[in-house]
């Protein structure tokens, strides 16, 4: 999967305006499928932090030529929260989440956020549909538009 330029753009900003708010953000960081992604915290088991990963959904179908398209959005934010031993509740406090699912939502991008298993901090791989606690768009009446 490539990423676009608007994924890494998006992660740029993100990264800018999560740095107001929390003490350690790491620089854009990028996966091996070329998504761009940050994180937030120290990213050790038990602690405040988040992995926010912007991913670029893929066209479905082929162009006018019949050629794979190329990317244009529209993205996703997603969110990977290691959750504490209550179930569906993560480290991160109710205050941090609510700085991080706000701006996550200020991209304009559908949302989707995922809580892992306590053990581990979050990671990449804790993006899979078995982990997903929560999706929604910034925008109720025009879902795709605010998302693109």
């Amino acid at each position: 999967m490539a990423t676009c330029y608007k994924s890494e753009v998006l992660a740029a900003q993100l990264k800018d305006n999560l740095s107001k708010f929390f003490a350690t953000v790491s620089e854009v960081l990028y996966h091996t499928d070329g998504t761009p992604y940050v994180t937030v915290g120290a990213m050790t088991t038990g602690t405040q932090s988040a992995l926010v990963r912007i991913f670029a959904v893929q066209p479905l179908g082929v162009d006018g030529l019949g050629q794979t398209p190329r990317s244009f959005g529209p993205n996703s934010v997603q969110i990977a929260l290691e959750t504490s031993a209550t179930a569906n509740l993560a480290f991160l406090t109710a205050a941090n989440s609510a700085l991080l699912l706000l701006e996550a939502g200020k991209t304009g991008a559908k949302v989707e956020l995922y809580m892992r298993a306590t053990g581990t901090p979050p990671a990449i791989t804790d993006i899979v549909a078995g982990n997903l606690k929560a999706e929604w768009y910034t925008s109720t009446k025009w879902k795709m538009a605010s998302a693109s």
